[in-house]
């Protein structure tokens, strides 16, 4: 009976208030993984803004996709 009564007010001692919710905490490659998007959606916006619509069937080889292509 003593076995069993000790962890519990252990395990409760360890989990205090001014720790951080790890549910709610940020996930730091999520975070970056956002930020490398949001900074290469840009430059694929900025690149397409660039680029005059006469040319984007532009093929700079054979086997490479031309500029409006889709993957």
């Amino acid at each position: 009976m003593i076995a069993v009564s000790i962890p519990a007010p252990l395990a409760k001692a360890q989990i205090t208030s001014d720790m951080p919710n790890r549910i709610a905490a940020p996930n730091q490659l999520t975070k970056t993984l956002s930020i490398f998007r949001l900074n290469m959606q840009d430059k694929i916006t900025k690149a397409a803004e660039m680029m005059p619509e006469l040319k984007y069937s532009y093929r700079p080889t054979k086997d490479v996709r031309s500029f409006g292509e889709r993957s």
